[in-house]
């Protein structure tokens, strides 16, 4: 059986970088069983690995762990746009 792994890497300011990792903190740690997610946060990036076995329900469930994040992300870019 394969493995899946995933990077999304997000550059951008300090505090951006911060606010995303804090927002998304609590969901990482109760990450379903199947997957494992990881995160490095830098001084001008933030990169979260997801990891998995490559079954289709994994996939699945890696698809919505994904659409979770970018979602959370999209909603954290537009708070700071409406904040400038």
């Amino acid at each position: 059986m394969g493995e899946l792994r995933l990077e999304i890497v997000i550059e951008g300011e300090p505090a951006v970088l911060q606010s995303v990792r804090k927002s998304l903190s609590p969901d990482n740690e109760d990450a379903p069983p199947s997957i494992t997610i990881l995160d490095e946060l830098s001084e001008a990036s933030y990169v979260i690995s997801i990891k998995s076995l490559f079954t289709s329900r994994s996939i699945r469930t890696v698809r919505q762990t994904v659409d979770e994040i970018l979602s959370l992300i999209t909603a954290i870019h537009k708070l700071r746009l409406m904040g400038q």
